[in-house]
This record gives C-alpha cells, sequence and structure tokens, in this order.
C-alpha cells in the first residue's frame, strides 16, 4: 500500500468532511482551488507565527490580492473561495435564526469559520488573512495526517466507507449512505410487505379496499416525492389513492385499525421500524432539496418541516 496516497486521500476527506453551519451539508463540492487557498492562507499563518522579527511577521500573512495573482484568479473568485471559510460566507443566504437573507456574521455564521481577516499593522491600508482557533486545529489536523508513518491511524477508505454524504445521499438508521431513489424503493418494498402479509387469503376486492384504507392512514404532508410514490402503490394495486376519507371520524377510526392492524403485521414480520424510518428520509430528503434550492428555509418552513418529520414518526 502506498502510504503517500493514503495521506493525500485523509487530506481530501477531511476536506469533504467540513460542515457549512446553515444547511448542515457537507464540504463535497468544496473546488479544488478552495482548497489551495486554505492552504495557503495556513501556510502564511504559520510562518507569521514562527517570524522572530514584528514587521516581517506581517509579511508573512497572505491576502486576497496575493491569491487573486499567485492562483491567477478573478478578484470576483479569490474572494469568493476566502469567503468560504470565513464567518462571511460565499453567498447570501436567508439565516434559519433570523428568517432573513444576508451574510454571515459572529453571531450567525454562513462560512466555515476557518479563518478571519484583519489589518495589517504595518501597512493599515492591507487586510491580511489569517486563522481563527478552529482554522488552526483544522490544519494541524492536516499536518498530523501527513507526517505520520503509520496507515493504521489513518483512514482507508478502499475498506473503511466515508461518512460524509453528498446533498443528495442521506446515512440511514444504521449508518450506512442511501441516495433518494433508494429510500423510494427501500420504502415501496417495505409496504409491499405490509401488504402483502395483511390481505393474504383476501379476494381480490377485499385486498382492493384494504389498500385503498391504508393508503388514506399514511400522512404526506403534502411532500411531492412521498405523494408521487403512494400514486405508484395504488396504481400497482388498481386502486385510487383517495388524500382522505368522506369524514374526520371515519378517517379517526380506520387510522386506528389499520395503524394497530400493520403494528401486529410489524412485530410479527419484524420490518415495520424499518419501513417508518424510510419515509422520514424521504421526508427529511424533501425538505433538504427545499432548503438547497432556496438558499435556506422560512421560519414557517422550518416550523413546518419539524412537524412534517413529527407527524412521519408518530
Amino acid at each position: 500500500m502506498s502510504i503517500e496516497y493514503l495521506k493525500l486521500e485523509n487530506v481530501i476527506e477531511a476536506f469533504r468532511g467540513l460542515k457549512h453551519p446553515v444547511t448542515k451539508q457537507y464540504a463535497t463540492d468544496l473546488q479544488p482551488q478552495a482548497i489551495l487557498v486554505f492552504l495557503m492562507i495556513a501556510r502564511g499563518h504559520e510562518e507569521a507565527e514562527q517570524a522572530l522579527d514584528h514587521s516581517a511577521k506581517w509579511d508573512c500573512y497572505v491576502n486576497v490580492s496575493e491569491i487573486k495573482r499567485q492562483l491567477r484568479l478573478s478578484s470576483a473568485s479569490a474572494s469568493r473561495n476566502v469567503a468560504a471559510f470565513t464567518e462571511r460566507g460565499q453567498r447570501s443566504m436567508m439565516n434559519p435564526a433570523t428568517g432573513k437573507h444576508g451574510f454571515g456574521t459572529p453571531e450567525n455564521p454562513q462560512g466555515f469559520c476557518l479563518v478571519e481577516s484583519a489589518k495589517n499593522e504595518m501597512k493599515p491600508t492591507q487586510n491580511i488573512l489569517k486563522l481563527t482557533n478552529e482554522g488552526v486545529k483544522f490544519a494541524q489536523s492536516l499536518k498530523r495526517m501527513l507526517k505520520t508513518s503509520d496507515p493504521e491511524g489513518l483512514q482507508d477508505l478502499r475498506t473503511e466507507p466515508s461518512v460524509v454524504t453528498d446533498k443528495r445521499t442521506e446515512l440511514d438508521h444504521k449508518g450506512k449512505p442511501i441516495r433518494e431513489d433508494e429510500v423510494i424503493e427501500k420504502t415501496k418494498r417495505n409496504y409491499n410487505q405490509i401488504i402483502t402479509s395483511q390481505t393474504r387469503g383476501m379476494s381480490l376486492t377485499e385486498k382492493q379496499q384494504w389498500i385503498q384504507d391504508f393508503l388514506k392512514t399514511i400522512k404526506t404532508n403534502n411532500n411531492p416525492t412521498l405523494e408521487k410514490f403512494l400514486d405508484k402503490v395504488a396504481e400497482d394495486h388498481g386502486v385510487s389513492n383517495e388524500k382522505t376519507p368522506t369524514t374526520a371520524k371515519e378517517l379517526k377510526e380506520k387510522e386506528k385499525f389499520l395503524a394497530e392492524e400493520v403494528r401486529k403485521v410489524a412485530k410479527k414480520e419484524g420490518f415495520y421500524e424499518e419501513e417508518e424510518e424510510a419515509v422520514s428520509d424521504i421526508t427529511r430528503l424533501y425538505w433538504e432539496d427545499k432548503r438547497k434550492k432556496q438558499g435556506g428555509l422560512t421560519e414557517e418552513e422550518e416550523i413546518q418541516m419539524m412537524k412534517d418529520l413529527g407527524a412521519i414518526k408518530s
């Protein structure tokens, strides 16, 4: 095994493992030039900390102009890549804490908070870039990976799967990565198991009626992904997927009856808990996709998301 490749894999995995403070998503789309920007800033910070002369110290720090010049980036690109590692963030986003669009602040950061800008004491008109305390810890962790000679202290991604997930991948309740299409397929399979077990021995008419009643008890909370999936289940079994029964009383009675029936099957077959968590995964994926497309959720949407997840899990 080449330990050099393994070290490089672990460094890149460390950058992928950074989490955005607002979206809570991993930095799987972090570009190589952004990684270079951080490494330049980290090297300048360390050189400055080791400098013996006070005036020479400030010349060691990197600034945005140097990054632009040395990496041959536009001014906007250089600023954007630096901002990704500061509390300000790359772009204006809606912050759930305030419900307003804007760039990050110390109270509500929208970047990784590893880098900060400061005035150059020797050249007051110039800003330099230095690491925050968290940035120093992260940089030191990278150095430890590169210095080690023991492969046992590194993660081998060929034998140990990454825990980092991209924007369209989630971890299931066992900690294994799953994609949205896999969640839907898994949920469909488990629903079909419930239907098969519960309707065994019924006539076609009785079976279709049971399925139709069963689908009415599932709360979709206007989740289009889940609604589309349930429509497909109904279509596969030749029934209509009505969203609500005739009366609220009828709904309550059928919910109570069918929930008890499904629990009986679940206890016997041992798969209902997994199915329930899969439905919750679909709901969570829907809201995370919505948050990504909008750049955040409104306060009302955040509340609705929590209600939806609570309703699905109940």
